[in-house]
């Protein structure tokens, strides 16, 4: 606290999120889904953002007009409803509590720039809750320049056609316009 001056914390359009690249497991709308489920948007808010921030549970914003309440319902926080998504889709846990199914492993390299601590901190949460449900998660910070290059794994020109299943964690800022066909749409993609 600071005499003299008054902080104000108001809603902005600022969003930290996970990038699935669609490899391997991850085309699938279901495992998707039960990793949105596995993904402790409320711890992370309390324990990396102090407080601050509000949990999204889709491409909108919570403080935009068109943002759709009820989705957060669909995709809560819960482990075990995540875990039994899995299994109903045919994964089995290995002798080493990983997760597999045709007897390939449920490995993950999630990426996250090196450069923020709160990003890394955010990619542990992940990390430890994951592996709760049997998802092997190798944490791997790169450089911004790397990360984000032409052959990061964003934007390398083998992401979809790799044996590794590979998503990025990092903060994005979109505007207040609720039309983000630039985030979403196949003619947005570098190729």
């Amino acid at each position: 606290h600071q005499p003299g001056l008054t902080s104000y914390n108001t809603p902005g359009f600022n969003w930290q999120h996970i990038d699935l690249i669609e490899t391997g497991f991850l085309k699938d709308v279901k495992v998707r889904q039960a990793l949105q489920m596995a993904t402790p948007r409320e711890k992370i808010i309390k324990l990396v953002a102090l407080g601050y921030g509000v949990a999204q549970y889709a491409d909108q914003s919570p403080a935009k007009a068109v943002y759709n309440k009820a989705i957060e319902s669909t995709f809560a926080f819960d482990t075990t409803k995540a875990a039994a998504m899995l299994v109903a889709d045919g994964f089995t846990k290995g002798s080493n509590g990983v997760l597999q199914k045709g007897g390939v492993p449920f490995n993950i390299d999630l990426y996250v720039d090196s450069a923020f601590s709160a990003q890394i901190e955010i990619v542990q949460i992940i990390k430890q809750t994951w592996g709760q449900i049997g998802v092997n998660v190798n944490a791997r910070p790169l450089d911004p320049a790397t990360l984000f290059g032409r052959r990061g794994p964003l934007y390398d020109p083998q992401r979809f056609s790799s044996s590794t299943m590979k998503a990025v964690e990092y903060e994005w800022i979109e505007s207040a316009e609720p039309d983000d066909t630039y985030f979403w749409s196949t003619s947005q993609i570098i190729s």
